[in-house]
């Protein structure tokens, strides 16, 4: 699934041209509720076939983040480009049509299909994605090491394999930006590696991929890079080793002892 670049030789303001040369970009995002300020002026930006890492404590604005990239909940300030469109203002609908895909914490797939009906009703998804290479849902479930549960219902599999089974659901939709929420929540240790492994498949087909994530030692090994929030701020932007080193993460989230177990 290559991801075509298009980029124009016209001249672009500073976050336009930070846009094109990033599969997804925000400049100075800030959302508050009431008298919260769940996010302060959040710049960040994903490349293509990047695994970015989004850590922080509880009540950091990591999920309000996410939503707030996605569509789910529009910024109060601040854009959001996939490439070089800019996409602040469309719903969560109309951004998935323009290649940027997301996962929820608990999700839950629909208890009455098998997951070869829902890989079926996914390779239906309209987008403005073009790619060099298009998936079937039969060649989906090889690559992914689903076939043996494709007849199953859903609701009967491991939750490992259902997330697993919805992320293949993605790969049908030819996202060129996917934003994953705690994957790894509620999953077996056993079933962790298996997930990863078709995260970096995605990374792998060129797609900027936005980690979500508690468990810090797979966001280690996943993320080229990571990004940390606490109270709606970025703290941190840099790579992993580094994070776990920075005196300000290790206060705001990591601990010390914990950030010397990960070192060790």
């Amino acid at each position: 699934m290559a991801i075509d670049i298009l980029m124009s030789n016209e001249k672009v303001s500073p976050a336009r041209a930070v846009a094109a040369a990033s599969a997804i970009s925000c400049a100075k995002l800030s959302k508050s509720f009431g008298g919260l300020h769940a996010l302060r002026d959040v710049t960040f930006q994903i490349a293509p076939g990047e695994i970015l890492g989004i850590l922080g404590p509880n009540g950091a604005g990591k999920t309000t983040f996410i939503n707030v990239l996605s569509g789910m909940l529009h910024a109060d300030s601040g854009t959001v480009h996939i490439y070089d469109d800019d996409v602040s203002a469309m719903s969560m609908a109309h951004r998935a049509r323009y290649g940027l895909f997301r996962t929820f914490q608990n999700s839950r797939s629909s208890e009455e299909l098998t997951g070869y009906e829902l890989l079926r009703l996914a390779s239906l998804t309209p987008n403005k994605t073009k790619s060099s290479k298009t998936y079937t849902p039969d060649e989906l479930l090889e690559i992914f090491g689903l076939k043996r549960f494709a007849g199953i219902i859903l609701s009967d599999l491991p939750y490992g394999i259902q997330k697993m089974m919805n992320l293949a659901a993605v790969a049908l939709c030819r996202p060129k930006v996917l934003l994953l929420d705690e994957p790894f929540q509620g999953v077996a240790e056993a079933e962790i590696e298996r997930l990863s492994k078709v995260i970096r498949h995605f990374a792998s087909e060129g797609v900027a991929v936005g980690l979500v994530e508690h468990n810090v030692r797979s966001v280690m090994r996943l993320c080229n890079r990571v990004i940390v929030l606490d109270a709606g701020a970025m703290i941190f932007e840099g790579r992993g080793e580094d994070a776990v080193r920075d005196p300000v993460v290790q206060t705001a989230y990591l601990g010390q002892r914990f950030a010397g177990e990960l070192n060790g």
